[in-house]
């Protein structure tokens, strides 16, 4: 039989064909039958094949006009028939809907590139302000870690601690310990680790060796995975060859290792005094940035290596003052000037700016004060945590835990001057037991280690919850110190002397009640002992703690460390 006998034949209109056709128009797809029917072809059975290219299936017709569907049906070269309009319930409500639903992705299309909001998006984008300045007044939240589900592993850096564990260890591993984010490392080389690195007990040379030999044991350890024909153990690096043999810092670098064999570096100066600092200002780029930053940046790439001090102020030297007969209403000073990291070089070879970092609270501290508070309420609850520890009944008035001549390098003026007023209180106040103003001035712990034996923290701890108010003092020639965070943990007042900026969160008359002077302190001191404003007082010690065990306990120090923002200097989110 031939082609054109085939098709005469398929065009006949047998009456099954025709019954079909009338069942077809039944169901609301009439159109497309006849249109099947009257392409080129061996009948309905074959028309998957022969036909297939010139097929228009009724999605399409339905993306397209009513009126351009019409004339747009592909044809047969014997055939011109064109789609019918329909009168079916079915496609007329098929075409509308779909119809509805192109208008109203047009119209979704419009408002985006215009700009043009719904009131429904308008109230969304004010719900998100709302918010926002929610988060701003209460601090911003921790950010999410990395890995959810795995915590992250962190090495200190030296590893081996020595008999006495210095500040910033304790406070890393107080940190670690007591953080679901954060995990001990197995090993200085692990993938995913992290490292953090006490500046104070290790020198550069000593840490750029380290880190250039754990680059080499991983690459050691990627290639022997390759070799075995096993995934490699940090992801899929491609390693250079030049890499692969370098025998320096400087030739790892140049290689351009993939970032999974890299690592973050945080170093962290911690002292007193600042290693950094000092030479940094007046030589311009100095030792630790030729000796530290810039063969680390070489090595593990500049976005992976990071920087924090302790040291944000040059330049303070507190006077004597208020004593000998000098105005006690004189200011302290001088307070120094901000130190300003971005005009060194040593921002170029690190990532972000140098974070300004403060000690957090001591989980021993806060231990000792919960155990402490519980005897005072007789309370027999297992959850210790929810005594309010601001408003306990304080029977005495004012302490300040610092003893006259107890610094024999004579840099602690403020503080001598402070033990003066707050005993002078005490003297003015007279014998009367209802306006006498019952106060302590001593010292607790026998030098730098004592901060860490429960013998002096949990006495120091029930001393501190006899008091309504605590003041602390800072050292004439550096900012900073354990004391401030350990007073806000007792929920007492807290008045301090100034400082260039108040630890995160921080904010005068609201948390913490800042003096600038001994007349200014013995105003203050005056004020808030008055009956009157005993609100008041609770009310800032109770902010204060709130922030010191929130924002400033070694797990939220840490964490702020590893995961906060280091496009600012505090660490908080970016905003």
């Amino acid at each position: 039989m031939t082609m054109a006998k085939r098709r005469d034949d398929a065009r006949t209109k047998s009456p099954t064909t025709i019954v079909l056709i009338v069942m077809a128009f039944l169901l609301g797809i009439g159109p497309y039958a006849v249109m099947f029917l009257h392409q080129s072809g061996d009948g309905i059975g074959d028309v998957a094949v022969t036909n297939s290219r010139s097929f228009a299936s009724p999605s399409l017709l339905l993306r397209r006009g009513s009126n351009d569907a019409r004339v747009s049906l592909p044809s047969s070269p014997t055939s011109s028939i064109a789609a019918r309009p329909t009168t079916s319930s079915i496609y007329d409500t098929t075409r509308a809907e779909y119809d509805t639903m192109l208008g109203s992705e047009a119209e979704t299309q419009v408002r985006d590139n215009h700009g043009t909001d719904t009131r429904a998006q308008e109230q969304k984008r004010r719900k998100l302000r709302e918010i926002e300045a929610e988060r701003r007044r209460n601090g911003y939240p921790q950010p999410k870690p990395i890995l959810d589900e795995q915590p992250v592993p962190v090495q200190i850096i030296p590893a081996k601690e020595g008999k006495t564990p210095s500040r910033l260890t304790s406070l890393i591993n107080e940190g670690i310990d007591s953080s679901r984010k954060l995990v001990r490392a197995t090993s200085s080389y692990e993938d995913g680790v992290v490292w953090i690195v006490d500046l104070s007990r290790i020198m550069c040379p000593e840490l750029v060796d380290a880190a250039d030999w754990t680059m080499k044991r991983r690459i050691e350890e990627h290639r022997a995975a390759v070799r075995n024909g096993l995934p490699s153990p940090f992801g899929s690096p491609t390693v250079h060859a030049r890499a692969a043999d370098a025998t320096s810092a400087t030739a790892s670098s140049s290689a351009r290792l993939s970032s999974a064999l890299q690592w973050k570096i945080y170093i962290i100066d911690f002292s007193d005094y600042g290693y950094v600092a000092e030479d940094d200002v007046y030589y311009g780029i100095d030792d630790f940035t030729l000796d530290c930053i810039k063969p680390l940046s070489d090595l593990l790439g500049r976005r992976n290596v990071y920087f924090a001090s302790r040291e944000h102020v040059l330049g303070r030297n507190i006077q004597r003052i208020g004593a000998g007969g000098e105005d006690e209403s004189k200011p302290f000073g001088p307070l120094g000037e901000v130190i300003d990291y971005q005009r060194m070089h040593l921002i170029h070879f690190m990532m972000g700016k140098v974070r300004r970092i403060d000690f957090g609270h001591r989980t021993l501290l806060e231990d000792c004060l919960e155990d402490e508070a519980a005897k005072l309420v007789e309370t027999e609850e297992k959850d210790v945590a929810g005594i309010d520890l601001p408003s306990l009944s304080r029977p005495l008035d004012v302490a300040h835990f610092w003893k006259v001549g107890n610094d024999d390098n004579h840099t602690s003026a403020v503080r001598d001057a402070v033990n003066n007023v707050v005993r002078s209180l005490e003297k003015a106040s007279g014998t009367d037991p209802h306006d006498r103003v019952r106060t302590y001035t001593g010292h607790f712990g026998d030098g730098l280690g004592s901060f860490k034996s429960a013998n002096v923290t949990c006495p120091l701890a029930r001393e501190m919850l006899r008091y309504k108010i605590i003041v602390v003092a800072q050292k004439d020639n550096y900012e900073g110190h354990y004391r401030l965070m350990d007073a806000l943990l007792s929920g007492a007042l807290v008045l301090t002397d100034p400082m260039s900026r108040l630890p995160l969160f921080l904010e005068d008359r609201v948390s913490v009640v800042v003096y600038r002077s001994p007349a200014e302190l013995r105003r203050l001191l005056q004020y808030y002992l008055q009956r009157q404003n005993e609100k008041a007082r609770i009310e800032i010690g109770r902010r204060g703690r709130s922030i010191a065990l929130r924002h400033h306990s070694p797990a939220a120090w840490i964490e702020r460390i590893v995961f906060g923002s280091w496009n600012n200097t505090i660490g908080e989110l970016d905003r």
